[in-house]
């Protein structure tokens, strides 16, 4: 069976990381994948760039500048620029790879000028099985990738305060939402995959997936590559103090707005104002990704600012110096990093939100704290860090990782899903 996998690109975000993941997991069971993506970053065989001709890697960065400039005349303010895609720029794929030599499409995550939504319809036209995993809401919606509390996507979009300057029952999310509609609404081969049932749930829900055939399955994890090691000797190996205690928090880039970051600050501050000299000298702070060197200074305890890691031994070395996993975002699917953090034996506090409870067994791997309340969360830290002295939350953590989110257990879904998609069409 040969399947293209389709995705911006190899390295850059969750949904490229957890694509990549998958890809690698279904080769190792037989499978034909190959990813075709925007950039290539990495030296893997199973990743191809959809051209190396320079000329089209400036046609790529100019369909990125197109989709923001015209998105800047909306949006309500700069703060949500990089969380709401047109998708009205993009490659026509099917002028550079032949992918009707393929069994299956599989598209993940195709926005910031890669695809527009005429570049998918061009895909669509080929009358290849499609399968498109779902790494955030934005198949979903008239452009937004997640639309919080609002429900709008379930009628059709419109009236879209949350991102827009100007919302009307007409806007530019009611039109884009419309586009997607007519998209999807006569195609019978098309398969949709939520990473979480969170998700899948919402797709049910939507105007545009609503009447589609939609399947849960998570991301898979190699757990040899995510896994229990010595904490001291992992410490030691990140210059860090062995007898000091250590809160990991990590994001792509953490001023993105739903990761919460001003939560995790206020909860942090209450941590320590609830802490006596001695234990706030015990306890330090690390920051895993794209954040400014006097970040540091956001938190009154000590915090070390690593920026951001794609080696993945270093990853999990990191994960495994800590004590804890704090996860402040008030949007996700389905975060990789907190199924890392479990494979590692690290338990998690994070929101209960998202897909997120499918991950976090509340008080067994962890602590589900109460949406967008700081108070909760550092509760939440506190419990976690005063009740693993058994070690059985760091069990509890991996076994979860085992039964749900292993290769082998999401590789079999997958390939039933497959098999299934192969069979309608035959």
């Amino acid at each position: 069976m040969r399947v293209a996998f389709i995705n911006i690109d190899d390295t850059l975000g969750g949904a490229s990381i957890a694509c990549v993941r998958l890809a690698e997991t279904l080769e190792k069971k037989g499978l034909d994948v190959t990813i075709f993506t925007q950039k290539k970053n990495t030296e893997k065989n199973i990743v191809q760039a959809i051209s190396e001709k320079w000329w089209l890697k400036k046609i790529t960065f100019l369909n990125f500048l197109i989709e923001r400039t015209y998105f800047f005349f909306y949006e309500k303010d700069k703060s949500v620029r990089f969380s709401f895609s047109p998708s009205i720029s993009g490659i026509d794929i099917t002028k550079y790879v032949d992918l009707k030599t393929f069994d299956i499409i599989h598209l993940h995550w195709t926005n910031f000028g890669f695809l527009s939504n005429t570049s998918i319809k061009r895909i669509f036209d080929l009358n290849i099985p499609i399968v498109w995993t779902m790494h955030d809401m934005w198949l979903m919606t008239g452009g937004c990738h997640h639309s919080g509390d609002c429900l709008n996507f379930q009628t059709g979009c419109g009236e879209c305060e949350q991102y827009l300057k100007r919302p009307s029952t007409s806007d530019l999310s009611f039109r884009l939402n419309q586009v997607k509609f007519e998209l999807f609404k006569k195609k019978k081969n098309i398969h949709i995959v939520g990473c979480s049932e969170w998700i899948s749930n919402r797709a049910r829900k939507s105007k545009v997936l609503g009447n589609l055939k939609i399947t849960t399955i998570p991301n898979p994890l190699n757990q040899r590559v995510f896994f229990p090691i010595n904490k001291e000797n992992a410490k030691e190996s990140m210059a860090l103090e062995e007898k000091k205690t250590y809160i990991l928090f990590s994001a792509m880039k953490v001023s993105v707005s739903w990761k919460g970051y001003g939560y995790l600050k206020e909860s942090l501050e209450i941590l320590y104002m609830g802490c006596n000299k001695k234990e706030a000298e015990g306890i330090e702070v690390l920051i895993v990704g794209e954040a400014a060197p006097e970040s540091k200074h956001d938190f009154r305890f000590k915090t070390h600012i690593l920026g951001r890691i794609n080696d993945p031994d270093k990853l999990n070395t990191i994960y495994n110096t800590a004590d804890i996993f704090v996860s402040s975002s008030i949007q996700e699917n389905l975060p990789n990093t907190l199924i890392e953090a479990l494979a590692c034996g690290t338990p998690c506090a994070a929101f209960n939100i998202g897909g997120i409870p499918e991950i976090i067994d509340h008080k067994k791997n962890g602590f589900l704290a109460k949406y967008k309340s700081s108070e909760s969360l550092a509760e939440g830290i506190q419990w976690v860090l005063r009740n693993n002295d058994d070690k059985q939350l760091s069990l509890n953590a991996r076994e979860k990782v085992n039964k749900f989110f292993s290769e082998d257990v999401v590789a079999k879904k997958y390939l039933e899903l497959y098999n299934s998609v192969l069979e309608c069409r035959s």
